[in-house]
């Protein structure tokens, strides 16, 4: 009785595993599809004249928006300090130093966050100007293991850009959410994102 009891419990962490791996795989191909679909549709949008000289950290009306983090791990959601990015989450300390150079409008420095093989794929904006990005929030939704068995972690990164101007995003508008789903790996103790996937409900 005693061994059929252990067996049972065994078997039935072994199909919870397989499982949860077969949703996140799925999450990622579906997340793929949605991303061909919702680029190729995307209506026309309007942005703002781009403004380099402008600092948005003297623009009253912006400061007063929702500028903090919020970090999400399963059921758990909280807003987190600067200073406890990299305690709560060494990857939300990675993202959020990504967003803090998206706000500056440090287009120099935005290709760092990035592959060499995403790179090689894509295209990066070679100038932007600081973004009013706030409702930002960072959410952790998956590990996985890539053919090679290198771990690759998921996260959704989702905010708005007050007065959008498109020199960063040409894909949302102003005060619309778009959400990346981020593909990120160590890669020689640093963290790279590989891959970057959308989905829009508009």
């Amino acid at each position: 009785m005693h061994n059929n009891r252990k067996r049972l419990i065994i078997i039935t962490f072994a199909i919870c595993a397989v499982l949860i791996l077969g949703g996140a795989l799925w999450l990622l191909e579906f997340l793929e599809d949605r991303n061909s679909i919702t680029n190729s549709e995307l209506p026309e949008l309007n942005f703002y004249s781009p403004d380099y000289e402008v600092n948005i950290l003297d623009d009253t009306e912006y400061l007063e928006l929702n500028r903090i983090i919020s970090y999400r791990n399963g059921p758990l959601t909280i807003t987190v300090s600067p200073e406890d990015y990299l305690a709560t989450d060494p990857v939300l300390a990675f993202l959020a130093d990504m967003i803090d150079t998206m706000i500056n409008g440090n287009y120099s420095e935005y290709p760092n966050y990035f592959s060499e093989k995403y790179k090689s794929e894509n295209t990066l904006p070679e100038k932007f100007t600081m973004q009013r990005l706030y409702n930002i929030t960072v959410e952790r939704i998956s590990e996985e293991k890539d053919e090679d068995g290198n771990t690759l972690l998921v996260y959704m990164m989702d905010y708005m850009i007050s007065k959008n101007d498109g020199t960063l995003r040409r894909d949302m508008d102003s005060d619309a959410s778009r959400p990346w789903y981020l593909v990120i790996k160590n890669e020689n103790g640093e963290y790279k994102i590989y891959n970057i996937l959308t989905y829009s409900n508009r």
